[in-house]
């Protein structure tokens, strides 16, 4: 967190509440692997899907439901982390800042992996495995555009696991328009959930990717992010037994009707992530408190939460497209592979970035901003 003489706590952050923070951010990097960990673009993958019954339901329900929880808890805690200073910096100062802490980060690593791509285009053979539409060297100013900003016919950028971060920054710059009311109010996050929940349950997909896309994408994280004030300054009444069975039985209920298409028409997805956001906020309070000596642990790994949310998507690529196609068409085996393979990357992403860390601290920081 950036520090400003221009901030006054409002919702503040004890050391207990910094490694809460700390173990909501690093479990939820570990979610986003599982949730590039279900490729059914691989034939192998695909083919298991189809005649494996049990690794069907598993890894569907594991990485569309239950990790995808983890961006909203991104933009969740994001918030509480806003709200928990008052800045009274004029919009252009404080977005500048963002600009820095955000947006360059996410050029440099849309850029590098434009770059990388553009390298391997120049072979014939691999350059044919691209739609048009991906051949950089043939990138008009709409593709570039899409290539950056997600707007037109892609909805995310080039390197898509990063839209979060031009998201992060939209909603900084529409939340800190209007932060002195937010401040005081809690009305306005109950009505933009209600509004986030009935887009997403009942306008039909083919209207959100066709018309309504990024501005739907930009309720969604507005609605999350602010949310976060409220989980976090309710969190004394929500850690209970009673309301954490009511959120897991609503994201069951929910996970339910959108996996089996009860009713059709309809996307529960969104009911399964505010009730999963709201279980998981409260589970995590419950592990801080009852593990103490864990501080250390947590602190130090999420640490390397930056590091790990930018490389794994590509790294797992590489990985499941040689081990899948060799695997035996066995449950067991490819839920084995499924479950361990992004335990193993965390592990070796934290280990080379310790190491990087260590040897060239330069560059770490240069890289990933010293996060």
């Amino acid at each position: 967190m950036e520090q400003d003489s221009t901030q006054t706590t409002i919702l503040p952050v004890s050391g207990k509440d910094s490694l809460y923070l700390a173990l909501l951010k690093f479990l939820s990097c570990i979610a986003v692997i599982y949730v590039h960990a279900y490729t059914p673009q691989y034939g192998a993958f695909a083919a298991a899907v189809n005649k494996l019954p049990l690794f069907h339901y598993v890894a569907e329900i594991t990485s569309k439901y239950i990790a995808t929880v983890a961006v909203p808890v991104f933009f969740a805690v994001s918030g509480h982390l806003y709200f928990s200073k008052k800045y009274t910096q004029k919009w252009h100062i404080f977005m500048g800042r963002k600009a820095k802490s955000i947006l360059l980060p996410y050029i440099l690593w849309n850029s590098l992996a434009i770059g990388y791509i553009f390298i391997f285009q120049l072979l014939p053979a691999v350059r044919n495995i691209f739609p048009a539409n991906k051949i950089i060297a043939n990138f008009g100013v709409g593709n570039w555009l899409d290539a950056y900003i997600g707007w037109g016919n892609e909805w995310y950028p080039f390197l898509y696991p990063l839209w979060f971060l031009p998201s992060l920054f939209a909603v900084f710059a529409v939340v800190h328009i209007f932060r002195g009311y937010l401040y005081k109010h809690d009305w306005p996050v109950w009505v933009l959930t209600g509004v986030n929940i009935v887009s997403f349950i009942y306008v039909p997909l083919y209207l959100y990717l066709a018309d309504y896309g990024p501005f739907l994408r930009l309720l969604y994280a507005i609605a999350f992010f602010t949310a976060g004030k409220l989980l976090l300054k309710n969190r004394p009444r929500l850690e209970n037994n009673r309301v954490l069975c009511i959120a897991l039985a609503i994201f069951a209920v929910s996970v339910v009707l959108e996996f089996v298409k009860i009713i059709p028409d309809t996307k529960w997805l969104i009911v399964s992530l505010y009730s999963g956001l709201t279980a998981i906020f409260i589970i995590a309070g419950k592990v801080v408190e009852k593990f103490k000596k864990i501080q250390q642990p947590v602190l130090f790994l999420s640490g390397f939460s930056f590091l790990i949310y930018l490389t794994h998507e590509f790294a797992l690529t590489a990985i499941f497209s040689l081990i899948y196609p060799v695997l035996p068409l066995n449950s067991t085996c490819f839920l084995t592979v499924y479950f361990s393979v992004p335990l193993l990357l965390a592990i070796l992403l934290i280990c080379g970035g310790w190491c990087l860390k260590k040897l060239l601290p330069q560059v770490y920081i240069f890289l990933f901003g010293g996060r």
